[in-house]
């Protein structure tokens, strides 16, 4: 083969629209990428930072991979490997092999101790989906779990949806956020949720999320408990949940959860509920609950397994 050449990706409009034509011209319909999810995905924040090369021939970009790794406190030994793919005609020929090992070398590089497929702060993917065949490529390099963790997206049509569960503490109300309201849930998600969910709700905040796109258990003055929902019109792109098997409009669901001091009450499933009936009330139709395993607890709502992900993670080398 001739000599491959690598260049790094910088993040400009030209760049984004490279790797969105090489991936999608890569890997099936149903997992396509758009430029706004990979905007917001590679943009400059505090939480990670990501690195990425194109692989040419000649002047042909035939392949690229992309890094992301922790740059703060408690996540400075992780990286994430968040994509990598190779043009259908150079499948085969080594170029995905050579891509891998620029991840690993730079993962290591950064310090990483674990190295993980997907899952990142601002993830491509949770793992790798069952209708990508990468297990098997990713095997020599030592992902070899017999048995590795999945993790699923669930999904249902709202339309016919009916309310089953209302609060019956009268000391606890489910609402929607409204302006106003941002200090008392970045009070909660770091007194409940400190580390990764913490970060992400500050970040989502700093770059001009909206409040209202939270639904917040409240138990007398405090906040309790969070659902994160995503519109079509929220900072989070609808199009990072790919859901393109769904009927629109589309709706998702997703990170929750209750403070462990108020667990056990009967809460959950009010305020899981209440993002459901917001997100009906707007017109969603697709709804996705997406990284999850907790088939039995959505299953109470309806919601149905719909893509699959494997979770590969790897130590590296000290």
């Amino acid at each position: 083969m001739t000599e491959m050449n690598f260049t790094r990706i910088t993040g400009t409009s030209e760049d984004i629209f490279a790797i969105e034509q090489i991936w999608n011209a890569s890997v099936p319909p149903s997992v396509a990428i758009t430029g706004d999810f990979i905007a917001y995905n590679l943009a400059t924040n505090p939480i990670f930072d990501a690195e990425g090369v194109f692989v040419s021939i000649g002047e042909r970009r035939i392949g690229l991979a992309i890094l992301t790794s922790g740059v703060i406190a408690g996540e400075k030994e992780n990286a994430w490997l968040e994509l990598l793919c190779v043009l259908p005609d150079y499948q085969g020929t080594g170029v995905g092999k050579t891509l891998y090992r620029w991840i690993e070398d730079e993962a290591n590089r950064r310090g990483a101790k674990h190295l993980r497929i997907g899952g990142g702060y601002r993830p491509f993917f949770a793992g790798i989906p069952d209708n990508l065949p990468a297990r098997e490529f990713f095997a020599p390099f030592g992902y070899t779990d017999p048995s590795p963790r999945q993790e699923w997206d669930l999904v249902r049509d709202l339309a016919s949806y009916q309310p089953m569960y209302p609060i019956q503490d009268p000391n606890a109300t489910v609402r929607q956020l409204l302006p106003g309201d941002e200090p008392r849930l970045v009070e909660f998600i770091n007194r409940a949720f400190p580390g990764r969910w913490a970060l992400e709700v500050e970040d989502f905040l700093r770059i001009g999320g909206r409040i209202s796109d939270f639904v917040g258990l409240q138990v007398g003055d405090l906040i309790e408990g969070f659902t994160w929902m995503t519109f079509a019109d929220s900072v989070r792109p609808l199009n990072r949940y790919y859901m393109y098997y769904l009927p629109k409009p589309w709706g998702q669901i997703g990170p929750l959860g209750i403070s462990k001091t108020v667990r056990g009450r009967g809460y959950s499933l009010p305020m899981i509920e209440k993002a459901i009936l917001i997100q009906q009330a707007s017109g969603v139709h697709g709804a996705l609950i997406d990284w999850t395993n907790l088939l039995d607890l959505y299953a109470k709502f309806g919601y149905q397994p719909g893509r699959r992900y494997t979770v590969l993670q790897k130590r590296l080398q000290d």
